[in-house]
């Protein structure tokens, strides 16, 4: 919650008393008299502070109306808490979401119910082509090939392979993916790390990793935080290698981590963040923020608060780091052109390049539990549809017809997870019996061809 400001406004003719919180629009005013109430027009929430400003267009307001102004801008503990709570919930029920869509810079990639995969644009290199896929609980896209998770731990991809970063068909056992820019991350249950592909930098040299229970991966770098909420870092942050003076061994207590164009973010235990790497445009500018409970990165670097409002520093020239006035914000999303906001109500909110409406566009988005951008913005609504906006070049915002994205439920995986652990051992991915015939393989207990 910010602190409570007085501003005075000066006009020609009178002195004005504003109660104002510098990160919203929601202003009320008091004249001098101290008799009567007013209320700021919307488009005059940036005049605090200009003494060429007259107020004439100031409203006049009841003192109850007023009083419930007043509560939105500064509410009372109890009413802050409420609204956290509130927040709370509607984070857990759209957790599951969140890895059902995933985006590159020119294609889309979504994850449907039965384990099958879909993806649209650009596919030059075969990152769209995964219809073949079955199976896959988890997602992601990296910038020109596309990665999926099966129900047995084993990983799939397509797509540009010219450093292998689709070199995955030996993984086992993992839990959690990830694509960089050029490399791939696999999480295993056993706590260590497994990567592939471009690794000029040393983003893949995770080998000695131990304890591991999440992974972010960047553009030439890969993150990991351990069970004991250190962090261990490789890779390339601007012209500094991790291990330098961009290290992470001093950090303490992380619960998350997000990498961004050249820096890294840690979101620690008490709400407060820590960033290493590269501050040109003061994306690392973290130390003041509170109650953090979500980070996000690229450009810049975005903080979601427990209260539902939204903190973001660093590269801004399009306005994406304009978030002050958000508020109800369950889910972030950035990327170098865009910050996006999901609210509890099911709404988008977005900032950041707008040449062709697309931050506009998704006003008009309702039911959206999950939100991913690049270079286009993509949300999934709650009844597996999925719209998108933004640059469509190659037809990555084609998702019209998309149905069913989602989840599956614990049970499909578990079954998914049986039936390809009994393909690998050469048994029927249906009951597991003994498979015969030469041309066409048919279970001898079922029946069925597979």
């Amino acid at each position: 919650m910010s602190e409570k400001k007085l501003v005075f406004l000066f006009s020609p003719s009178k002195e004005i008393l504003v109660a104002a919180n510098p990160q919203t629009n929601r202003t009320i005013i008091l004249n001098q008299e101290k008799s009567k109430w007013f209320v700021a027009p919307r488009d005059y929430s940036q005049m605090i502070g200009d003494s060429t400003y007259n107020g004439e267009d100031w409203e006049e307001i009841t003192p109850e109306k007023a009083k419930n102004i007043y509560k939105d801008i500064y509410p009372d503990e109890e009413l802050l808490a409420k609204i956290k709570q509130d927040l709370v919930w509607h984070r857990e029920r759209i957790a599951k979401y969140q890895k059902c869509i995933s985006v590159g810079q020119f294609h889309t990639v979504g994850l449907k119910t039965d384990g099958t995969v879909v993806a649209v644009g650009d596919n030059d290199d075969g990152q769209c082509n995964t219809g073949r896929w079955r199976g896959i609980v988890e997602i992601a896209a990296g910038n020109s090939h596309t990665v999926g998770l099966r129900a047995d731990g084993t990983v799939v991809a397509v797509g540009c392979n010219e450093t292998g970063e689709c070199n995955t068909e030996s993984w086992r056992d993992i839990v959690a993916i990830d694509a960089g820019y050029f490399h791939t991350v696999g999480l295993k249950a056993d706590g260590t790390v497994v990567a592939v592909g471009y690794n000029e930098s040393g983003q893949c040299n995770t080998g000695s990793w131990r304890d591991i229970v999440a992974i972010a991966a960047g553009n030439l770098h890969t993150v990991g935080l351990r069970a004991d909420g250190t962090v261990v870092a490789v890779g390339n942050i601007f012209d500094d290698v991790i291990g330098g003076r961009c290290s992470t061994e001093n950090w303490r207590d992380i619960i998350a981590v997000a990498v961004g164009y050249y820096h890294m973010v840690g979101l620690r235990s008490d709400g407060t963040v820590i960033t290493v790497g590269n501050n040109s445009d003061g994306r690392c500018n973290t130390e003041s923020w509170r109650d953090i409970i979500a980070v996000a990165a690229e450009h810049h670097t975005v903080g979601l608060r427990a209260d539902g409002t939204v903190v973001a520093v660093g590269h801004n020239e399009d306005g994406e780091c304009n978030t002050g006035s958000w508020r109800d914000i369950v889910a972030i999303s950035v990327s170098s052109l865009y910050t996006v906001g999901l609210k509890a109500d099911g709404t988008v909110v977005a900032v950041g390049y707008n040449e062709n409406g697309e931050c506009n566009a998704t006003s008009s988005w309702r039911d959206i539990v999950a939100i991913a951008s690049d270079m286009h913005i993509v949300g999934l609504k709650a009844d597996g549809t999925v719209v998108a906006v933004g640059n469509n070049s190659n037809g990555q915002c084609n998702v019209e017809n998309w149905r069913d994205i989602g989840p599956a439920s614990a049970e499909q995986v578990l079954k998914w997870k049986q039936s390809l652990q009994w393909q690998q051992q050469g048994l029927c991915k249906y009951c597991g019996g003994i498979l015969g015939g030469i041309i066409i393989k048919k279970c001898k207990s079922c029946g069925k061809p597979n």
